[in-house]
């Protein structure tokens, strides 16, 4: 196992960059062999759990996570390491294994990473300057994946699907408030679910496991079996039950076919904690406006 050692001062000024995605020709994708670092099989078993876990990973085949496994180069951490710093190049994209590590943003405090969360891609996949830094709080453990690596297996599904989010996302009134990179992590940690017309998307009194944002067709929401309002596309739903553990305050039913995208318990504090203080208050002004919908924001479910 590697110790990190102190970043090197650099001399001179930045080299400017491209903000965009740079090409990965097919050929050299091809060509490139991946780096393996032999763990036994234990090891091996806790990387892909905590790879499982890791949003930017749970759209991987087997044989794509395996190259993962193999190529993640183990590193000891000591603390105070400025493992990243905003402004600097990327070179390596970083799984946490245990420990905690703080990111910082223009010497603001953004995030706490601990384990199986992960750091460092969005200057690998935009070949732009780092845009925070990041900072080991206590003794860390992490893995490390080389830039070319990241490239071949990760770049390019995950500029698709960002891509495919993006536009839409922008459009998203509560998502508005977002910086750039946290509504990229949003449409990351995003899946898409279909519903067929009359179908329950979820169901008043039921416990909740997901948050919603209608992107396509239109629904209706009930609550005491009285319709309560139509949403549209952009209106999002589902979040008193992540926030409060309540269950479900309202019935939503397809009108129609209807594409949703969806974001689970699990990840939804993570990616929609910027904004809780705003979901909590568009919460209770539903919640004593009689719970009335509003087609382009929300209802108290």
């Amino acid at each position: 196992m590697t110790t990190m050692p102190p970043p090197i001062p650099k001399g001179g000024g930045r080299r400017r960059v491209s903000v965009s995605a740079e090409s990965m020709d097919a050929k050299k994708n091809i060509a490139h062999k991946s780096p393996v670092f032999e763990k036994d099989g234990a090891v091996q078993d806790r990387i892909r759990a905590m790879l499982k876990k890791n949003m930017l990973f749970a759209h991987l085949d087997e044989k794509q996570v395996q190259i993962i496994v193999d190529a993640l180069e183990p590193a000891d951490v000591p603390i105070g390491t400025e493992i990243i710093k905003q402004g600097d190049m990327g070179d390596y994209f970083y799984l946490m294994d245990s420990g905690i590590c703080e990111i910082f943003k223009d010497g603001e405090l953004v995030q706490t990473c601990t384990e199986a969360m992960s750091f460092g891609e969005l200057a690998l996949m935009y070949n732009s300057p780092r845009a925070a830094t990041v900072t080991a709080k206590e003794a860390v453990k992490l893995y490390k994946l080389d830039r070319t690596t990241f490239k071949v297996i990760l770049t390019d599904t995950t500029i698709k699907k960002r891509e495919l989010y993006s536009s839409f996302l922008e459009n998203v009134s509560i998502l508005a408030h977002l910086k750039e990179n946290e509504r990229l992590a949003v449409a990351d940690a995003l899946s898409s679910v279909t519903f067929s017309e009359g179908e329950k998307i979820i169901n008043e009194g039921d416990a909740g496991n997901s948050f919603y944002i209608l992107e396509e067709g239109q629904l209706e929401c009930f609550k005491g079996g009285e319709s309560v309002g139509n949403l549209e596309p952009g209106a999002y739903f589902g979040e008193v039950a992540l926030l409060t553990d309540r269950p479900r305050q309202a019935t939503v039913v397809a009108k129609g076919n209807v594409k949703c995208l969806s974001l689970e318990r699990k990840t939804f504090k993570r990616v929609m904690g910027p904004l809780e203080d705003i979901l909590q208050r568009n919460m209770s002004a539903y919640s004593g406006g009689g719970g009335q919908a509003n087609k382009r924001g929300s209802i108290a479910v």
